[in-house]
């Protein structure tokens, strides 16, 4: 059984594991081999609680993205924002969308 303390801390890390990981095209898999075991537990159990949750945040302020219509994802990163959160007055009209990090790493060859 867990301690206060010890969810607490757990509760932090989760606040900076990004919903990108419960994309159906994210296999987190891949970077196990990467993490010790005692890391791989923690994030296997925060990837659990977050799907459980399915509670999708807006990378910029962080609250719920709570109507779909309203929001769009990044086709690199896989994050997700609020249209008005990044300048967009509705749907992008481009097949695909890249949020302003990945667009300007993309662009800049980084």
């Amino acid at each position: 059984m867990e301690t206060g303390s010890s969810w607490r801390k757990m509760w932090r890390v989760d606040q900076k594991v990004s919903d990108a990981c419960l994309d159906e095209n994210v296999d987190i898999n891949m970077v196990r081999p990467f993490l010790s075991g005692d890391a791989w537990k923690v994030i296997t159990q925060l990837v659990q609680v977050k799907q459980q949750q399915q509670i999708w945040t807006c990378v910029v302020c962080h609250h719920d993205l709570n109507n779909a219509t309203q929001s769009v994802a990044c086709d690199m990163c896989l994050n997700w924002y609020h249209y008005k959160c990044v300048g967009l007055q509705g749907k992008p009209k481009s097949k695909y969308w890249f949020c302003r990090s990945c667009y300007i790493c993309d662009t800049s060859g980084n």
